[in-house]
């Protein structure tokens, strides 16, 4: 394969691939499909920061991956899941976790 058709394979794949390129983005789906209604906090344990995990999970949600509910509660705590469309990406996502592992 050329170094053009591998930039043009890359780009036709990371374009249909989207959200799941971002740091981050098969972390917390894959720790959602295990913990669903988490909340920011509990979030931390992929990214320290609070702004890279907001941002992923907003790229997620604008592609209906991830589905983002604010509270009521003091300090606007907001609790996320995977939308259905996110649960079947997340399945898969393990199983080509299994096929790595061997």
């Amino acid at each position: 394969m050329t170094n053009v058709t591998f930039r043009v394979f890359n780009v036709k794949y990371y374009r249909k691939l989207g959200p799941l390129n971002e740091q981050y983005a098969v972390s917390l789906m894959l720790y959602l499909d295990e913990n669903p209604g988490s909340t920011t906090t509990s979030l931390k344990d992929i990214s320290a920061s609070y702004y890279v995990i907001k941002k992923v999970a907003e790229q997620l949600a604008a592609d209906d991956l991830v589905e983002m509910e604010a509270t009521n509660e003091p300090g606007g705590k907001v609790i996320y899941r995977l939308s259905s469309k996110g649960k079947k990406i997340a399945k898969k996502l393990k199983e080509i976790e299994g096929i790595l592992e061997g």
